[in-house]
């Protein structure tokens, strides 16, 4: 399981979207070339129209150090250049690095979907609860690990506390080889209804949010854009 994972979010200049997911392609191919330390490199785009769209990307590194070498490195720097080069950012990206805490950020053997249905959770938690949050997720991923093998990633990481309202946060990162299995398999899954009973009290009231993604790139995966991610 890796160890460090940060999520990068991208913020595209209208009409460039396209430009900027193809100069992500150095990023790919050098994540790809390095898949023991680095087992997984995700390229996501929001699935929504409109100006305010989000390019996403999630990476899984062995240990921080591999993470500060990477960015570092020459692929990393060249897109860096190419994004400010071509002015494809409408702003700075952001970068947070959640504490991963339990489930699979991939599987060896079942990821072979073309077209995965993702979801990035946001949970709310009220203050010192989100510790046994995690004790029930890790009983839900679990199951997800030994019984739903086109859940292709499930996991959840620690995000510190809510700016605002002080909650504590867990977000989730969840891959499902489509929609349908997300629908009809997971949510209807005893672990999950289990789940809800136990955390009722934990949960803030309303402070559940998600966030639905494309694949359009994968390190572990040879190529970029269309049906082969």
């Amino acid at each position: 399981m890796a160890e460090y994972v940060v999520f990068g979010r991208w913020y595209p200049q209208a009409g460039k979207e396209d430009e900027l997911i193809a100069a992500f392609q150095p990023i790919l191919t050098s994540a790809r070339s390095q898949i023991d330390s680095i087992p997984c490199l995700y390229l996501l785009q929001e699935d929504k129209e409109g100006p305010e769209n989000e390019i996403l990307t999630i990476t899984c590194y062995k240990n921080e150090e591999i993470s500060k070498d990477f960015t570092k490195g020459n692929a990393f720097s060249s897109v860096k250049a190419k994004l400010e080069e071509r002015s494809l950012l409408r702003a700075p990206p952001k970068f947070e690095t959640p504490t991963l805490e339990t489930g699979y950020t991939h599987r060896t053997t079942t990821d072979s979907s073309p077209d995965p249905f993702i979801v990035v959770g946001r949970i709310l938690y009220e203050p010192g609860t989100a510790a046994e949050g995690v004790k029930h997720w890790s009983d839900v991923t679990s199951f997800v690990d030994e019984n739903e093998k086109e859940t292709f990633t499930y996991c959840f990481l620690n995000a510190g506390k809510d700016e605002e309202s002080g909650k504590e946060v867990l977000l989730s990162f969840e891959r499902y080889k489509d929609k349908e299995y997300f629908s009809e398999v997971h949510c209807k899954s005893e672990a999950i209804k289990t789940n809800i009973a136990r955390q009722k009290d934990i949960r803030t009231p309303g402070g559940l949010s998600h966030r639905f993604w494309k694949q359009i790139g994968s390190s572990r995966l040879e190529s970029i854009g269309g049906c082969n991610c």
